[in-house]
């Protein structure tokens, strides 16, 4: 495990005392930790904590002193959560709860200062115990895997624990992969595959993001120079490579420079870059992405943006922003056979697109009735199962090097 990350403590030792000032809030791996109160010599135990259990985050929520002293019981292993990751959480929460949990906490932190140590001990330990789980409620089992696998995400950067896989864009006209798209996978340690659904969303609220947009750029531009030199005799352009970057990559300049640096040191041809952007990116911030989008233009990189279609405002930004594609969201390709509308609207955004000179990618493509309306609509590239699960390097390389996988008309050819 990373340095910092994993921390164990011996059957005994404290891992906080009273009146620390906190810089870390603790998940219990493995092991039992007791929490106590200390009045001169007298030592009480409030609380008993097992797996799974998050203690130690109200200091660093009220940035405050410790209230308590934590103990190992047993021999433990904790996950060591740190101050901007508990923040983090709770700017995200819901504003409401927040300020219950503030009510909360200075409720017991003033019923603290007047508990009477001399009373009964079960009665003390009775109202600090309820006390404490009223005050740390918050700890829902969703909030904790939050936090656990955001710490993770640092190991999964660090141990390179990513996967890069390349899902085909084939083109319409030739019938040959024009371009792949690179698909980001986890194989987790510990847990196996998880979704990008699960931990993207959780990198975007931190600058984890970031690591790992610079992480996929180098490793698509290694992969899709690893195809090229694959494809002894090319019959047309070298397929493109299409990478999703997050917004805050389009707000720094860091994604640009290794784009920028990758390109000046081979002798690749910088369209080969296609750069996706969805909508809520272009509404975030428009000024500052707009000048980002301009020097990837300007360098020679292409921009396409995703989901068209889905959004409120799609159409005004084929005009005010620098893109070269638009891809079909795979509902309305979904959809198209089904309802007329979903087709009428599949066939406007193509004509549209060409009229503005637009190339046009149909995503989610799952049945050759949906490829023959599209080819026959004169869609430009089509993606989706049907032509090609997302792949491997190795898988990659190999359907790369294959030729046509479909035919006018469209027939699909054998594997």
């Amino acid at each position: 495990m990373k340095e910092g990350l994993m921390q164990t403590v011996k059957a005994g030792e404290n891992i906080f005392c009273k009146g620390e000032q906190g810089e870390h809030a603790y998940i219990i791996e493995r092991g039992q930790v007791d929490i106590s109160f200390k009045r001169g010599e007298r030592s009480i135990r409030v609380a008993s904590l097992g797996p799974g259990e998050i203690f130690g985050e109200m200091a660093l929520i009220d940035n405050r002193e410790r209230s308590a002293t934590a103990t190992a019981a047993i021999d433990c292993e904790l996950l060591v959560i740190r101050r901007e990751q508990i923040q983090a959480v709770l700017k995200t929460a819901d504003s409401t709860v927040s300020l219950l949990l503030e009510v909360l906490l200075g409720r017991f932190r003033s019923m603290q200062g007047r508990l009477d140590f001399s009373s009964e001990p079960s009665a003390v330990i009775a109202q600090s115990t309820e006390s404490l789980r009223k005050a740390e409620r918050y700890r829902h089992r969703n909030a904790i895997d939050r936090l656990k696998l955001e710490r993770e995400l640092e190991q999964a950067i660090e141990e390179n624990e990513f996967q890069l896989l390349m899902q085909p864009i084939i083109s319409m006209t030739t019938g040959r992969p024009a371009g792949f798209e690179a698909l980001l996978r986890w194989d987790h340690s510990e847990r196996g595959y998880i979704p990008p659904d699960q931990f993207i969303a959780i990198a975007e609220s931190t600058d984890l993001i970031q690591s790992i947009d610079l992480w996929v750029i180098r490793h698509a531009f290694r992969q899709i120079r690893e195809i090229h030199n694959a494809i002894e005799a090319p019959l047309g352009p070298l397929p493109f490579v299409s990478i999703n970057l997050s917004g805050v990559s389009f707000t720094s300049d860091k994604a640009l420079t290794l784009i920028q640096d990758l390109v000046e040191e081979s002798d690749i041809d910088p369209s080969i870059f296609k750069i996706e952007i969805t909508e809520g990116v272009l509404i975030d911030n428009p000024k500052q992405v707009s000048i980002m989008l301009d020097r990837l233009r300007e360098m020679g990189v292409q921009i396409a943006l995703d989901d068209f279609g889905t959004g409120y405002s799609s159409l005004s930004y084929l005009v005010a922003f620098p893109i070269s594609t638009i891809k079909i969201d795979r509902i309305f390709v979904s959809n198209m056979l089904v309802d007329g509308r979903s087709l009428e609207v599949v066939r406007a955004i193509i004509s549209m697109a060409h009229t503005l000179d637009l190339k046009v990618i149909a995503e989610g493509i799952e049945n050759v009735p949906e490829l023959q309306s599209l080819w026959q609509m004169n869609c430009d590239y089509g993606q989706g199962f049907l032509l090609g699960r997302p792949l491997d390097m190795e898988k990659a390389v190999a359907y790369a090097k294959r030729g046509p996988v479909m035919t006018t008309g469209p027939v699909m050819l054998q594997n």
